[in-house]
């Protein structure tokens, strides 16, 4: 069958799953693509598709999928995940309540910091160059079918920070990290920051960071846990 998944550990982009396949014999001669991506904050199930059904590519990034994951509040980062500059966010009283809305059709702006391109270029070259205010982003519709969510609860700064760090170290290629990692310490000094813990199903093209960021938070943490092809 010319389309299967693979897992795709935290730090690395699914062209890390290709570059692993095409190390083994059977794989050196096959043209190989991932449908959809996942951001190295994220990990999780990968399509791969080759031989024939590249023909259709485009087809089989129309899949739904299902996430679990965490969201962290009194925070913001520019990039929505945690591999953005961070700063202090208002918490909102009614998390869950927020979070409950977007069920449904959900319309929401791309992420400063992807992939998708606007003139031409990717927005997180807008964004590195300064520019991003100078254009303007576009919204992107996608449907949530279900979500479930944990309680809310606390963790303190110093544990926050001790596996923020710890997950940017794991990032591979060039993403800000240092000045990432420096902003994280400084702000991760003192408290407790609420989390609740989510799984969504949802269609195609639906950004968590961007659910997360609608809720009023942080993409703490993501997992990929079925695409239905």
């Amino acid at each position: 069958m010319p389309l299967f998944t693979a897992y795709k550990p935290l730090g690395v982009s699914p062209l890390y799953l290709i570059e692993e396949l095409k190390k083994k014999d059977v794989w050196k001669k096959e043209k190989i693509a991932y449908a959809g991506r996942l951001d190295p904050m994220a990990e999780g199930l990968v399509l791969l598709v080759y031989g024939k059904d590249l023909s259709s590519f485009h087809e089989h990034l129309k899949y739904d999928k299902e996430y679990e994951g965490s969201i962290l509040f009194g925070l913001s980062t520019d990039s929505y995940d945690l591999l953005g500059i961070p700063q202090k966010r208002q918490v909102e009283e009614s998390i869950k309540e927020k979070l409950k809305s977007i069920k449904g059709e959900f319309v929401f702006p791309f992420p400063p910091y992807s992939s998708y391109r606007v003139k031409g270029k990717p927005l997180f070259k807008w964004s590195r160059e300064g520019k991003i205010g100078e254009i303007e982003i576009p919204l992107k519709e996608a449907h949530i079918y279900s979500i479930e969510l944990g309680d809310v609860y606390y963790r303190s700064a110093l544990e926050l920070k001790e596996e923020i760090l710890w997950k940017i170290e794991k990032v591979k290629g060039d993403f800000r990290q240092e000045e990432i990692k420096e902003k994280w310490k400084e702000i991760l000094v003192c408290g407790d920051f609420p989390l609740i813990d989510f799984k969504i199903k949802c269609s195609s093209g639906c950004y968590m960071r961007s659910v997360a960021h609608h809720a009023g938070g942080v993409l703490f943490h993501l997992k990929r846990t079925s695409i239905d092809f």
